[in-house]
């Protein structure tokens, strides 16, 4: 018998690592923050560790700081989010 499809399959260290170097340069995920400072504070910490990032840039809400290089080389990014009214 074979394992049924809608069954997880857990993957090993080994797959692991390939599944993270296939995604290298792509930005997979992105972070909502509160404001623009907070996206700048972000930046300057990412600069005094020499974490590479695209800078921060002008978005449709505020400004971003796309590009950000985890230590994988997966990417990901912070954006402003806009508020919400209740």
């Amino acid at each position: 018998m074979g394992v049924a499809p809608w069954r997880r399959r857990t993957f090993g260290d080994a797959d692991r690592g390939c599944r993270a170097r296939a995604c290298r340069g792509f930005p997979l995920f992105a972070f909502g923050v509160s404001d623009e400072a907070t996206v700048r504070g972000i930046a300057a910490r990412l600069d005094e560790r020499g974490i590479g990032h695209a800078g921060v840039q002008p978005a449709l809400v505020k400004v971003k700081l796309p590009f950000v290089e985890g230590p994988d080389g997966i990417l990901f990014g912070f954006y402003v989010k806009e508020a919400v009214s209740r």
